[in-house]
Parts: C-alpha cells; structure tokens; sequence
C-alpha cells in the first residue's frame, strides 16, 4: 500500500492498494472524474461520493488504484505502507 501526500490523495483520503485492472471488480455505481493532466480517472461512490479507486486514461497501463480505507481498519491498518512524497513533484 501507498499513502502519497499529493493534493489529490490528501483531499480524498487514499491509502492505495495496487493490481492489475482484470483483478478489481467494482460492485454499485461509480462515476469517473478525470483531473489536472488527464492521466488517471478517479472514480467516485454515486450515492456517497467518496473515492473508491482510481483507473489509467491509457489503456495499456497494466494497474489500478484501490482505496483501503472503504474498507474496515482491521482489514488495512497492520499492513506495510509506503510513504510517497508527491506534495515534491
């Protein structure tokens, strides 16, 4: 798991969780909202709007961002994380 202190993943919360796109099934609806550099769809709860995960724009990148923290504490929080400084780029 990564937790990055970008702007993006400070106002939504995201402590994310990587695999490849055929492995994440998303059950409900979501809807996707593209920002700044078109790179990544994040993809929001349709009833509660919070964000669940976050999809490439580009096809052929082979990953996807999954927020733990729609999941209880006890299923994430003994799990290694690793601290990205994006706030730096």
């Amino acid at each position: 798991m990564s937790e990055c202190n970008c702007s993006l993943c400070r106002r939504v919360g995201g402590l994310w969780h990587y695999c490849a796109p055929e492995k994440l099934k998303v059950t409900g609806s979501a809807v996707a909202y593209r920002q700044g550099d078109c790179s990544l769809d994040t993809w929001h709860c349709e009833v509660c709007g919070c964000v669940t995960h976050w999809t490439a724009v580009d096809p052929d990148y082979d990953r996807v961002g999954v927020n733990m923290r729609m999941f209880e504490p006890v299923v994430w929080q003994d799990l290694p994380r690793k601290f990205v400084d994006g706030a730096s780029f």
